[in-house]
C-alpha cells in the first residue's frame, strides 16, 4: 500500500500514527501544504522527479481541499513511484472524495477511546428485531445523521490498534448510511438498508 488516510481530530494521536508509519516504511517525510490546485501542481512537479530513497508525502487537512485540487491529487496517488508513499490526514472522511478514500488504507484514530457512546454500545448488543424497533423510533434526518455518526465513532474505536473485520465492515456500512442521508435519501429506507448490512 502506497497511500494511507488517517481519520481523526486528536493531534497527538495523529502524530503518533504518522510516526509509526514513518518507522514501518523507513522513509523521510516531506510535508506539503495543499489547498488549491496550484499547490497540487507543485506536488506533481515534485513527484515527477526520480526518487531513489523511500519518501513520504504528508498532506494535512485533506478535508479543506477544493474539489479540483482533490481530483488533481488523486492522479498522483493512483500511480506512485516505487519509493513514494502518501500519508493523508483528515478530521472528516465525508469531506474526502470517495475516489481518494478507495485508493488508501484508511486508519481511524480516536484520541479519547474511553468516550464511547452508551447508545452505540446498547445498539450493538441488540438482536436484529430490537435494532429494527430502535430505528423505527428515529423520525427525522438530523436524528438519523447523529445516530450514524455515533455508530461510526463506536466502530472506529473497535478498530483502534487492531484488525477487526466486523468493525471495519460496520464502519463502512455506517459511512454509507451517513452519506446517503446527506444526499437526502429516504430516512426510513436508508436506516433499514443499514441494518441489513450490519454483521
Amino acid at each position: 500500500m502506497h497511500a494511507y488516510l488517517l481519520v481523526g481530530s486528536g493531534g497527538d494521536a495523529i502524530n503518533c500514527e504518522i510516526d509509526k508509519l514513518v518507522k514501518r516504511i523507513s522513509a523521510k517525510v516531506i510535508e506539503f501544504e495543499i489547498k488549491k490546485i496550484e499547490d497540487v501542481r507543485k506536488l506533481i512537479g515534485f513527484t515527477k522527479l526520480k526518487i531513489d530513497t523511500a519518501t513520504i508525502v504528508l498532506v494535512n487537512n485533506l478535508q479543506d481541499l477544493s474539489h479540483e485540487a482533490a481530483n488533481a491529487l488523486l492522479k498522483s496517488i493512483e500511480e506512485p513511484q516505487v519509493n513514494l508513499f502518501y500519508i493523508l490526514v483528515t478530521n472528516n472522511i465525508h469531506k474526502v472524495i470517495p475516489t481518494i478514500t478507495s485508493r488508501c488504507q484508511v486508519i481511524y484514530i480516536t484520541s479519547q477511546p474511553a468516550n464511547v457512546s452508551q447508545e452505540a454500545l446498547d445498539f450493538d448488543a441488540m438482536t436484529i428485531g430490537e435494532k429494527l424497533t430502535f430505528i423505527s423510533q428515529i423520525k427525522d434526518r438530523e436524528s438519523a445523521l447523529q445516530f450514524a455518526e455515533t455508530l461510526i465513532n463506536y466502530y472506529q474505536h473497535d478498530l483502534q490498534d487492531k484488525v477487526d473485520i466486523r468493525a471495519a465492515t460496520n464502519v463502512k456500512s455506517a459511512d454509507k448510511l451517513y452519506l446517503a442521508l446527506l444526499d437526502n435519501g429516504n430516512v426510513k429506507l436508508q436506516l433499514l438498508n443499514f441494518i441489513t448490512h450490519l454483521v
